[in-house]
């Protein structure tokens, strides 16, 4: 089920991906039993399931736009604010 489906399918939450807190919810849910959340980890990865980090990556991304932010604009805005006295 993990694999096939996100929290958003299941539970109808604004949550995309699974973490163990999740997996005692549904578990709960559907099996009436209570289990800890170490104990889901310890199932979870019984099953051969380990934590994945997302790749947090827009699909438009453009590499100028941030070379310039990064080179141009920020440092700008930070001397504007060191003039004004911010931080």
């Amino acid at each position: 089920m993990v694999r096939d489906v996100t929290p958003r399918q299941v539970l109808g939450s604004a949550v995309v991906l699974w973490t163990r807190a999740l997996v005692t919810m549904v578990i709960a849910a559907w099996f009436g039993i209570g289990v800890s959340v170490a104990a889901a980890g310890r199932l979870l990865r019984g099953l051969g399931l380990s934590p994945q980090r997302p790749a947090c990556r827009a699909l438009r991304r453009d590499p100028a736009a941030i070379a310039r932010w990064t080179g141009v604009v920020f440092p700008w805005i930070c001397r504007r604010a060191r003039e004004k006295g911010r931080w």
